[in-house]
């Protein structure tokens, strides 16, 4: 919804090919009373506006007399435009001019267009090759993580087997232990028993000499 605007009349004096710079407070549709006159900025000679200031051109084939610039419908500026003997030639002159310039600027601005686009083209490339390079790292680390989590878990199970040797081993010194100890035992016994067979034998042949 365009609101009013508070309506300052404007007035002015121009010449055909002058440019006439209004200054707008609000928001509103500006409209040029005759087609002979179009905002620089649009082309046109209607435009929707915001506060700033906007350039109407007095367009070269504009009739001497008063045009008028309509903001929402109300009058919001006067422009008396005066009679001016133009030298078409000069102005057709200066009208290749300015066009040549613009052809001129036209292909530099396609020049940096199309340079543009390379870089553009190439810094994409470049993203690609990093997003690849990215991702590769990305599965790399994945992996190296899987790799890490193995090595921890075939860790876990040898320090697990290691822990059962070691028990094991602890119940073999045990047993060697109780063994050397039973054939000590052993021995002693088998000296004592080989001892008393020994007196026994020789008590009974001292005996049996006497006898």
């Amino acid at each position: 919804m365009i609101l009013p605007i508070l309506i300052t009349l404007l007035t002015f004096q121009a010449l055909p090919g002058d440019v006439v710079n209004l200054s707008i407070t609000d928001y509103a549709t500006l409209t040029a009373s005759d087609n002979c006159m179009y905002f620089i900025d649009s082309l046109q000679t209607s435009i929707n506006v915001t506060p700033g200031e906007y350039g109407l051109k007095i367009g070269i084939n504009c009739s001497k007399g008063l045009k008028e610039v309509y903001a929402n419908g109300e009058v919001l500026a006067q422009i008396e435009v005066g009679e001016t003997e133009i030298d078409y030639q000069s102005y057709a002159a200066q009208l290749e001019r300015e066009n040549l310039g613009l052809k001129m600027l036209v292909k530099s601005l396609k020049d940096e267009l199309k340079d543009a686009e390379k870089k553009v083209e190439e810094l994409n490339s470049q993203l690609e090759e990093l997003q690849n390079q990215a991702n590769i790292l990305q599965i790399q680390n994945e992996l190296q993580k899987q790799q890490i989590e193995d090595l921890k878990k075939k860790l876990e199970e040898v320090n697990s087997e290691l822990q059962d040797k070691i028990n094991v081993l602890e119940k073999l010194r045990e047993e060697i232990k109780e063994l050397n100890r039973q054939s000590i035992i052993y021995k002693l016994a088998t000296l004592f028993v080989v001892s008393l067979f020994v007196g026994s034998f020789v008590a009974l042949v001292f005996v049996s000499r006497r006898e």
